[in-house]
Protein backbone atom coordinates (compact mmCIF):
# COMPACT_ATOMS: atom_id res chain seq x y z
CA UNK A 1 0.00 0.00 0.00
CA UNK A 2 1.19 3.50 -0.82
CA UNK A 3 1.86 5.39 2.43
CA UNK A 4 2.49 8.80 0.86
CA UNK A 5 -0.11 11.51 1.11
CA UNK A 6 -2.16 12.11 -2.02
CA UNK A 7 -1.69 15.72 -3.16
CA UNK A 8 -2.62 17.79 -6.15
CA UNK A 9 -0.11 17.28 -8.95
CA UNK A 10 0.88 13.74 -7.90
CA UNK A 11 1.03 11.16 -10.67
CA UNK A 12 -0.08 7.61 -9.93
CA UNK A 13 0.10 4.42 -11.98
CA UNK A 14 -2.98 2.23 -11.70
CA UNK A 15 -1.89 -1.38 -11.20
CA UNK A 16 -5.25 -3.12 -11.51
CA UNK A 17 -8.34 -2.83 -13.68
CA UNK A 18 -10.21 0.00 -11.96
CA UNK A 19 -13.08 2.22 -13.01
CA UNK A 20 -12.47 5.72 -14.31
CA UNK A 21 -15.63 7.81 -14.16
CA UNK A 22 -16.11 10.80 -16.46
CA UNK A 23 -18.72 13.36 -17.47
CA UNK A 24 -20.13 12.66 -20.93
CA UNK A 25 -20.30 15.56 -23.34
CA UNK A 26 -23.51 16.41 -25.18
CA UNK A 27 -21.91 15.02 -28.34
CA UNK A 28 -21.29 11.66 -26.65
CA UNK A 29 -24.89 11.51 -25.41
CA UNK A 30 -26.17 12.34 -28.90
CA UNK A 31 -23.94 9.62 -30.37
CA UNK A 32 -25.37 7.05 -27.93
CA UNK A 33 -28.92 8.01 -28.89
CA UNK A 34 -28.11 7.91 -32.62
CA UNK A 35 -26.47 4.48 -32.27
CA UNK A 36 -29.52 3.08 -30.51
CA UNK A 37 -31.91 4.60 -33.07
CA UNK A 38 -29.93 2.97 -35.89
CA UNK A 39 -30.12 -0.43 -34.21
CA UNK A 40 -33.78 0.04 -33.22
CA UNK A 41 -32.96 -0.35 -29.54
CA UNK A 42 -34.59 2.76 -28.03
CA UNK A 43 -36.58 1.03 -25.26
CA UNK A 44 -35.32 -0.55 -22.04
CA UNK A 45 -36.35 -3.99 -20.79
CA UNK A 46 -39.51 -2.55 -19.17
CA UNK A 47 -40.75 -0.99 -22.42
CA UNK A 48 -39.89 2.55 -21.34
CA UNK A 49 -37.75 4.96 -23.40
CA UNK A 50 -34.06 4.48 -22.64
CA UNK A 51 -32.52 7.09 -20.30
CA UNK A 52 -28.85 7.98 -20.72
CA UNK A 53 -26.76 9.06 -17.75
CA UNK A 54 -24.47 12.04 -18.15
CA UNK A 55 -21.81 10.11 -16.22
CA UNK A 56 -19.81 7.45 -18.00
CA UNK A 57 -17.34 4.83 -16.86
CA UNK A 58 -14.22 3.34 -18.45
CA UNK A 59 -12.28 0.34 -17.28
CA UNK A 60 -8.69 1.52 -16.88
CA UNK A 61 -5.97 -0.60 -18.43
CA UNK A 62 -3.22 -1.86 -16.14
CA UNK A 63 -0.38 0.68 -16.28
CA UNK A 64 -2.58 3.72 -16.90
CA UNK A 65 -1.19 6.82 -15.20
CA UNK A 66 -3.26 9.71 -13.88
CA UNK A 67 -2.33 13.11 -12.48
CA UNK A 68 -4.43 14.33 -9.55
CA UNK A 69 -5.90 17.77 -10.26
CA UNK A 70 -8.30 18.22 -7.34
CA UNK A 71 -9.03 16.54 -4.03
CA UNK A 72 -12.25 18.49 -3.48
CA UNK A 73 -15.70 17.01 -3.99
CA UNK A 74 -16.45 16.14 -7.58
CA UNK A 75 -19.40 17.38 -9.63
CA UNK A 76 -21.53 14.27 -10.08
CA UNK A 77 -24.17 14.97 -12.73
CA UNK A 78 -25.34 11.39 -13.22
CA UNK A 79 -28.61 10.01 -11.92
CA UNK A 80 -26.90 7.02 -10.30
CA UNK A 81 -25.41 6.97 -6.82
CA UNK A 82 -22.04 8.74 -6.60
CA UNK A 83 -19.17 6.44 -5.60
CA UNK A 84 -17.44 7.47 -2.37
CA UNK A 85 -13.90 8.78 -2.15
CA UNK A 86 -13.48 10.27 -5.63
CA UNK A 87 -10.70 12.64 -6.64
CA UNK A 88 -10.43 14.48 -9.94
CA UNK A 89 -7.54 13.53 -12.23
CA UNK A 90 -6.36 13.65 -15.84
CA UNK A 91 -5.24 10.53 -17.70
CA UNK A 92 -1.62 10.96 -18.83
CA UNK A 93 -1.18 7.88 -21.04
CA UNK A 94 -3.11 5.10 -22.73
CA UNK A 95 -6.24 5.14 -24.84
CA UNK A 96 -7.99 7.81 -22.71
CA UNK A 97 -5.11 10.29 -22.86
CA UNK A 98 -6.10 13.79 -21.75
CA UNK A 99 -9.56 12.86 -20.44
CA UNK A 100 -10.61 14.40 -17.13
CA UNK A 101 -11.77 11.54 -14.90
CA UNK A 102 -12.85 10.77 -11.35
CA UNK A 103 -10.82 8.04 -9.62
CA UNK A 104 -11.40 6.41 -6.27
CA UNK A 105 -8.87 7.45 -3.66
CA UNK A 106 -8.46 3.78 -2.71
CA UNK A 107 -7.36 2.97 -6.27
CA UNK A 108 -4.61 5.59 -6.02
CA UNK A 109 -3.52 4.32 -2.61
CA UNK A 110 -3.14 0.81 -4.02
CA UNK A 111 -1.31 2.09 -7.11
CA UNK A 112 2.29 3.19 -7.45
CA UNK A 113 3.22 6.85 -7.11
CA UNK A 114 5.33 8.02 -10.05
CA UNK A 115 8.08 10.49 -9.20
Amino acid sequence: MNTTKISRGNIFQINDESHLYYARSQGELDALRARDRLTGDTMDSGGEPRIYSSQGCHLAEVGTTVMVTSLQSTDWAGWGKKPKGLVTAVVTNGSFLGRAVFVRRQTLELGARVV
